[in-house]
């Protein structure tokens, strides 16, 4: 058994309330503190760098697919939920990707398209250490067209759920030239 001091002066005030009553206020004040400890933990990113594989502009292959770059720049261990044990690039699970647009770099950004299919779970983890890059290959039902004035955002989502936004896009021209803006 551990004894802890009580939050506040619940001592003093123990001849004027019962010791239920400073246990009430002080559950609360316990459970705030912890939750805030907990919420800061849980801010705390990684540097995790998301990229096309190939251009500083999103270019969509015929088959619906792309390929990104996922650099772990972080001191820790980061995992991403894939299919199969083939790669690099490994098939990124779908849930952990969207493509993200905004009419304007300053705008805030959101799914450009909306995901009504389920997938099949994935069967398998890639966890990339300090240091480590892995070349994934993704999936989205629809791209936007090549004259797209819109901007765009690769997000990815590891295993513990954490999103990891790329630099701003923009959709490549027909002619594969490449125009990156941040």
């Amino acid at each position: 058994m551990t004894v802890h001091k009580p939050l506040g002066d619940c001592g003093k005030m123990s001849a004027r309330l019962s010791g239920n009553r400073c246990a009430r206020v002080a559950l609360p004040v316990s459970l705030l503190v912890l939750s805030a400890c907990t919420h800061i933990q849980s801010v705390q990113q990684l540097e995790i760098v998301i990229a096309p594989a190939s251009a500083f502009c999103l270019s969509p292959l015929a088959d619906g697919k792309t390929r990104i770059v996922v650099v772990n720049n972080s001191q820790q261990k980061v995992a991403f939920d894939v299919y199969g044990d083939d790669g690099p690039p490994y098939d990124l699970f779908p849930e952990a990707f969207d493509l993200l647009a905004a009419s304007e770099p300053s705008d805030e950004f959101s799914s450009w398209a909306l995901v009504l299919e389920h997938f099949i779970p994935p069967d398998h983890i890639v966890r990339l250490g300090p240091g480590d890059r892995a070349e994934f290959v993704v999936s989205q039902g629809a791209w936007p067209a090549h004259d797209s004035r819109q901007v765009f955002k690769f997000e990815v989502r590891d295993t513990d759920w954490r999103a990891y936004p790329s630099a701003i896009l923009r959709m490549c021209p027909s002619n594969g030239v490449s125009d990156r803006r941040d």
